[in-house]
């Protein structure tokens, strides 16, 4: 919605009393759509100029009788113009400045002078800000078109890749297991990494999925009742042929409570906490996890021992594929998504994720969302 002046008579008057010469300074400001080609510009005063006087006329009704039907049609293709790249806010708002500069002696001569001048700039301000209003207004919808393509993007393309990633992992991790006879010890090792590269390459379309999931659907959840214990649990069954792998305990310490929550995205919220800890801890380590829920909220904890993370950094792990410089260096791979979708569920459920140090130089992850009587 433009935010119109206010009606400004004494405004109109003068620039009704100097029509023509204001209108020919516009036309010499201004640059025409060419009539050959309208995705170049000329500079011609003739074709400008009737669109000139269009504007004119609008503001003198506007500010004389606070008609600004015509403005409405001018915001509008002015916001058009800013769309198609022939003109930038910028230089939108030098042409404001420029007619300022037009009107201030006409204005100055007045008695009024000071109530005019203000005028003069107040009217400018509104018009400038209803049409790059007008022109956000379509940015906001175009990047919410865009958002809907890119996430429906993600989503085939996740789904058209999972089964032949699916396949050469199975087909590899049998090679590499002597299903298919013994192999020498290079092929072997050859047939190693195409499992552990193909895992990796699955764990990124499973969070580019998830995040396509949330962004698709965002503010809709599949809300039943669960137990928080079950919540952990699963989470931590998900994760622990990992931590044995590795040789890492998992401490749980959990006052059970019952919740409403979409429980499945709950269960990968945690889930990507306890598998982060286990992953960039060390071997042999502990990861405490503890969960508890009171009137007002849900927390479940989950503290590593792990190198920590710098403070510079804190924030910015839950950006979407954000790498902190230690773990981009190291050879632990990593997609960057875990603790966005961490956040995003959060937030979806009205709570948030926040992570502090430890004194042992770990880290803790604190997932907090508002209980809900079940």
């Amino acid at each position: 919605m433009v935010p119109y002046p206010p009606v400004e008579p004494r405004l109109a008057e003068i620039m009704e009393a100097h029509r023509e010469e204001i209108v020919d300074r516009l036309a010499e400001l201004e640059w025409a759509a060419d009539p050959r080609d309208p995705r170049h510009l000329v500079y011609d005063p003739v074709l400008v100029r009737p669109r000139a006087a269009l504007f004119l006329e609008s503001l003198i009704a506007g500010l004389g009788r606070g008609d600004w039907s015509i403005f409405d049609a001018i915001a509008t293709t002015t916001g058009e113009v800013l769309r198609s790249g022939q003109r930038s806010v910028q230089e939108l708002n030098e042409r404001a400045l420029s007619i300022i500069t037009i009107l201030i002696p006409l204005a100055s001569a007045a008695e009024d002078r000071d109530e005019l001048l203000v005028a003069t700039f107040r009217t400018m301000q509104c018009l400038s800000g209803g049409i790059v209003a007008e022109h956000h207004g379509h940015l906001v919808e175009e990047l919410e078109r865009l958002n809907e393509l890119k996430s429906l993007f993600m989503r085939l393309t996740s789904h058209e890749l999972r089964g032949p990633l699916t396949v050469t992992r199975g087909y590899a991790s049998l090679i590499a297991g002597g299903d298919f006879g013994d192999i020498p010890p290079a092929a072997a090792g050859a047939a190693g990494s195409i499992v552990s590269a193909s895992e990796t390459a699955l764990s990124l379309i499973e969070g580019m999925s998830e995040v396509a999931s949330l962004e698709g659907e965002a503010g809709v959840l599949k809300v039943t009742a669960v137990h928080l214990r079950d919540v952990v649990e699963r989470a931590v069954a998900d994760v622990l042929p990992d931590a044995e792998a590795k040789g890492v305990s998992i401490d749980r310490k959990i006052a059970d409570g019952l919740l409403e929550v979409d429980a499945e995205r709950c269960v990968i919220a945690v889930r990507n906490l306890i598998g982060n800890a286990i992953k960039y801890g060390a071997p042999a380590a502990t990861v405490h996890v503890r969960a508890a829920v009171d009137r007002s909220h849900a927390e479940i904890e989950v503290e590593d021992e792990g190198p920590g993370i710098p403070d510079a950094d804190r924030e910015r792990i839950f950006e979407r594929y954000y790498r902190t410089e230690s773990t981009r260096a190291s050879a632990i791979p990593g997609s960057g998504l875990g603790l966005y979708i961490v956040r995003r569920i959060a937030q979806l459920h009205g709570g948030d994720v926040r992570v502090a140090a430890t004194s042992a130089h770990g880290s803790r992850f604190t997932f907090s969302i508002p209980a809900r009587d079940a």
